[in-house]
């Protein structure tokens, strides 16, 4: 007999619906915005935004996981966010020269801006993700931490 699959929670469902939502929505943002810009100058929009969800995936989430983890064990995280800190630093300032010297075409007219837009990402991700952690390990935001995200 086979076992039957556990059901999803109300905050799984809730999660899943939210994602198919904004997916959804990011698709709706780029058709309009490639419709009353143009596709050229568009580009630039969707570049920028591309890297800032690279950078959520890759700078935000882990760090916020991993310094709640580490709060909850009672271990100190000073060192290791300093580092972090400086990792993000870093990777901004590659991403950044990397932008200046092979974004020419799409980003011709503004180029210095979009140099500091691309090196300030990861350092503002590296920020929400430690905000994020310390509203969770310091119950500041109980919700935030309830498996079902109700403010019960």
């Amino acid at each position: 007999m086979a076992a039957t699959p556990p059901k999803l929670s109300t905050a799984s469902r809730d999660l899943a619906a939210a994602s198919i939502i904004a997916s959804l929505l990011a698709y709706v943002l780029v058709i309009v915005g490639t419709r009353a810009f143009g596709a050229d100058r568009f580009a630039a929009v969707s570049v920028v935004w591309t890297w800032w969800m690279l950078c959520a995936a890759v700078v935000t989430f882990p760090l916020q996981h991993w310094a709640i983890r580490t709060a909850a064990a009672g271990a100190s995280t000073s060192t290791a966010l300093r580092a972090s800190l400086i990792a993000a630093a870093l990777l901004g300032t590659a991403a950044a020269a990397t932008a200046l010297h092979l974004s020419g075409d799409v980003f011709a007219d503004s180029l210095i801006t979009y140099a500091i837009v691309v090196a300030i990402t990861p350092v503002g991700s590296w920020c929400i993700g430690v905000s994020r952690a310390f509203l969770v390990s310091a119950a500041r935001c109980e919700w935030l931490r309830s498996p079902s995200g109700s403010r019960t």
